[in-house]
């Protein structure tokens, strides 16, 4: 398998050039001397055949010969399809007709029997083409070549669509008929090999289109086309394709009356198509050589050349008549075989009439035995699609009542936190400043309420933003901007608005971040996050305390190190932290804590799906330590664990 697949390659990769087809077979034949696997084998020894068609077809027959043999040996259907077939495109090269169409039938009906389209269709093509070069049979080469032009269609596939466009349209051409429709096709097939970048392809249909301009007496077009086939074709080396143009020039030049340039043409055509042995070609051109020479009143030549073909088309007809022999005789035995098939059905047919019944009694029995199991079967699926539905509509009506449950439970937070957290803290501020609007309260007295009055406007403006943004977070669609920003200076401008707490606890506050330390994610949700880490540490660190934030990389990941001296939790506060359903907390100058803002931060942290940790021990202090994207976008396969 693996070999077949580097064949495929090494056909797409190498340029269509000459120096491309010898560095192909070579790339072929070595890969043919390192394979083991034999259907490997056969597709290589059929590609090879494949490569050497059109400049040395008698080696190309060597090798789908060799191909058919081990196919058949491998019982590989597949390789035998396409060997025959290339058998049979091989001998149709080498002129001999009745074996090319005994060849390539077998491939056709093989293929029938298989389903096989493309090989189905492919051998519909090289029958069109032996009758249309060789028998000289136009309307049976047309009917072969219209019934590979539908499958191909059918198919889509745009290489071989080129190909029988090139095909069809010479017929048409030949025939002298329908050259509109064929001048279209032909043009609907250069299109097609252009855009495949199918050097071959081209030479086709250039050749097709230029037959088709010469017999509409377009003589300058027709050469421009036959130049263009010329150029294509021979850097594929397609010897048979250029000896074809040859004939087709030759003829637009005597049409012409370019009689010179029409010998020189048609001279050259002579020599290949001995080396070719390409006898309609020789044809072609020595009748053009007559035409030339008896112009331009060079009688002898002309007589020479009018005996060569003389000649020719005698041992023509006389090989004509013993292929057809040959194609009669094949089609006798073909159809021999038939009857003697037809014969043995015959006898067949009584006794499996017999048969016919008694499997007629079993099957009535058989469909009603299974017909029971069915409805049996189909009733017990049923049930047990029926429990499985009520099963899954209970599950479905369990989890939303836990989510109905954990709603309730953040509706009675929410409502507590308004009624208490909020409603207390204003509640003393109106007292104050009513006695202070009404006079009951000095200057020096108010400057000594300050503090507290202070500390209970933080708390209420703090408790309101994480309120708002909890909020926020519980919305379907809450929208992540994510930014590369500066993170020291996020964490600076956060310290600063806890100035005033921090002055008069005298607790030390210390940004050991680098000054260009980058992170990358929602900066909003970062800075809350910052905010509420170091306003708890804030909160449950004594006098005198410390208060420390730094940064360290971890692979791809940026750890955010909040490090307090304060009061520290016992192992069963840490581990009820982060739950929604959290005590209310105290610190050290009785600032009231609702736990929402770690709820909040553990939300957002989820966000850039990073990851907290807490490590604390009473009395010594706690150490949050946050885990997000350094750079890039948040992954979660990426998270550390």
């Amino acid at each position: 398998m693996k070999n077949r697949w580097v064949i495929v390659v090494i056909v797409w990769l190498i340029p269509s050039s000459i120096f491309g087809q010898l560095k192909l077979v070579d790339s072929l034949e070595n890969i043919l001397k390192n394979t083991v696997n034999q259907k490997s084998r056969v597709d290589l020894l059929n590609q090879l055949s494949l490569v050497y068609l059109t400049y040395h077809p008698k080696k190309g027959l060597a090798y789908s010969e060799e191909s058919l043999s081990l196919a058949k040996s491998n019982q590989y259907t597949q390789g035998i399809i396409v060997a025959l077939n290339r058998i049979g495109e091989s001998e149709f090269r080498l002129s001999n007709y009745a074996k090319a169409v005994d060849y390539v039938t077998q491939s056709l009906k093989l293929a029938e029997q298989n389903n096989d389209s493309i090989n189905l269709a492919l051998a519909y093509r090289v029958l069109g083409m032996i009758y249309t070069f060789g028998l000289k049979q136009n309307d049976l080469a047309l009917e072969y070549l219209l019934y590979a032009y539908q499958i191909f269609a059918k198919l889509k596939d745009e290489q071989k669509l080129a190909s029988i466009y090139g095909n069809i349209t010479w017929v048409y051409a030949n025939m002298n008929k329908n050259l509109v429709v064929a001048d279209s096709m032909a043009r609907q097939g250069i299109k097609l090999a252009t855009s495949l970048g199918d050097k071959r392809l081209l030479s086709y249909n250039y050749n097709s289109l230029a037959l088709i301009l010469l017999q509409e007496r377009k003589l300058d077009s027709a050469i421009w086309y036959i130049d263009a086939s010329d150029k294509n074709a021979m850097l594929m080396n397609d010897q048979a394709v250029m000896s074809y143009n040859s004939t087709i020039k030759g003829n637009a030049f005597i049409y012409k009356k370019e009689y010179q340039k029409a010998i020189e043409i048609f001279e050259k055509a002579k020599k290949t198509s001995r080396e070719l042995n390409l006898a309609e070609v020789l044809k072609d051109a020595t009748a053009g050589l007559v035409k030339c020479y008896d112009a331009l009143g060079k009688y002898e030549l002309a007589y020479q050349n009018y005996k060569l073909n003389t000649q020719l088309n005698d041992s023509t007809l006389n090989w004509a008549t013993t292929q057809k022999i040959l194609l009669t005789k094949l089609t006798f035995e073909e159809e021999k075989q038939k009857a003697k098939i037809a014969e043995l059905e015959n006898e067949n047919s009584r006794s499996k009439k017999e048969i016919n019944i008694f499997i007629l009694f079993f099957v009535t029995i058989l469909i009603s035995l299974i017909t029971v199991i069915i409805l049996i079967t189909r009733n017990n699926r049923n049930r047990e699609h029926t429990n499985l539905g009520l099963q899954k509509k209970n599950d479905e009506i369990a989890v939303q009542n836990i989510k109905l449950e954990e709603a309730n439970s953040i509706k009675d937070k929410f409502l507590s936190i308004i009624g208490h957290d909020l409603r207390s803290p204003l509640n003393s501020l109106n007292g104050l400043l009513g006695m202070v609007t009404k006079g009951e309260v000095t200057e020096k007295e108010f400057q000594r309420f300050a503090p507290q009055l202070q500390q209970h406007v933080m708390g209420v403006s703090e408790t309101l933003e994480n309120l708002l943004q909890w909020s926020r977070s519980q919305m379907e669609g809450w929208n992540y901007n994510e930014t590369t920003f500066n993170i020291f200076s996020s964490i600076r401008k956060t310290i600063q608005l806890f100035d005033e707490p921090t002055k008069e606890k005298k607790i030390t506050v210390v940004n050991e971040v680098p000054e260009n330390e980058m992170i990358r994610g929602d900066q909003n949700q970062i800075e809350l996050i910052c905010r509420n880490l170091i306003h708890n540490s804030v909160k449950f660190t004594p006098e005198g305390g410390v208060i420390s934030i730094a940064s360290k990389h971890s692979g791809e990941f940026l750890d955010l190190i909040i490090k307090d001296t304060g009061i520290g939790m016992s192992p069963a506060q840490v581990a009820r932290l982060f739950q929604k359903k959290t005590e209310v907390t105290y610190g050290t100058k009785g600032e009231r804590g609702t736990g929402l803002g770690l709820i909040l931060v553990k939300e957002m942290i989820e966000n850039h799906n990073g990851k907290i940790v807490v490590n604390s021990d009473s009395g010594k202090g706690t150490t949050f330590i946050v885990s997000l994207k350094a750079h890039g976008l948040p992954s979660k396969t990426n998270a550390p664990q």
